[in-house]
């Protein structure tokens, strides 16, 4: 009696550890529920005793895509058409079972387009008036909301706003910085945001030069300030010439007459 008990015993922890060892687990990595093209996955097959695995296959819609000794499938750039329900097995050295994977869906949609930030009325900006800051986006039908910031800071909130235009109703000094706004939608409950639009910088003064990178704004035209001062200087520098010129010129000139003079009264004495 006692035999059997121990042998029922041995088959149920046999088992057991037979029945842990071939979960497996199939794992996106960074862990989202969409993805945007462009962007990097892994797929990861995760199971319990590695080294006792001989390969690991993977599967999408229900075929297989990859058969390797490796338990990682990598996808260094998504697109839409690697959307689909995926799982993996394993199949160990000691048998030629294989266990199968939970199966998890990829959701892969294309990126929002880059937006457009306009600033009505353009620089320079008055003191106590509103300045609209205006978002444009090419799927305006597609979107959820929009975010605005200042200097790198979110001005909207964490929930964003869902019109496109923010407001500073009375514009003063504190509202001089660099801004700039994005687009996002929400897919399976999670935000999809779109690339930054350029940076639009806001300033009260007639001629300022400061750039959103913190450096001055290089002007190669002849109309900026700097292409006036230096023909300004080239133009004087002329101008002087001429003068010493025609200066010279002009006393040469009066003292041939001179002499010219001096030569016709001599022979009359």
């Amino acid at each position: 009696m006692a035999v059997t008990v121990c042998f029922i015993i041995i088959i149920i922890l046999s088992t057991a550890l037979t029945g842990a060892a071939q979960v497996v687990v199939i794992r996106f990595e960074p862990e989202r529920t969409v993805y945007i093209e462009g962007e990097a996955l892994t797929i990861r097959c995760l199971a319990e005793k590695p080294s006792n695995i001989r390969s690991y296959s993977f599967f999408k819609d229900g075929s297989e895509t990859q058969k390797t000794n490796s338990n990682i499938l990598s996808k260094p750039l998504l697109t839409r058409t690697d959307s689909g329900l995926y799982f993996c097995t394993y199949t160990r050295t000691t048998s030629n079972d294989s266990t199968e994977s939970n199966p998890i869906t990829l959701n892969v949609i294309e990126p929002l387009p880059v937006p457009t930030l306009r600033v009505f009325p353009s620089n320079p900006q008055t003191e106590n008036t509103e300045v609209q800051l205006i978002c444009e986006t090419a799927l305006p039908s597609t979107i959820h909301g929009y975010r605005f910031y200042k200097d790198g800071r979110e001005v909207t909130g964490t929930a964003g706003q869902k019109d496109n235009v923010f407001v500073i109703a009375e514009y003063n000094s504190l509202s001089e910085g660099c801004y700039f706004c994005q687009t996002f939608r929400v897919e399976l409950a999670q935000e999809i945001k779109s690339p930054e639009s350029s940076m639009r910088f806001l300033t009260d003064k007639e001629i300022d030069r400061r750039g959103c990178d913190g450096k001055e704004i290089q002007i190669d035209s002849v109309f900026s300030l700097q292409g006036i001062k230096l023909y300004g200087s080239v133009l004087v520098g002329k101008i002087l010439v001429l003068l010493l010129l025609s200066l010279f010129f002009g006393v040469r000139i009066t003292l041939i007459n001179l002499r010219i003079k001096k030569a016709e009264t001599e022979p009359q004495r």
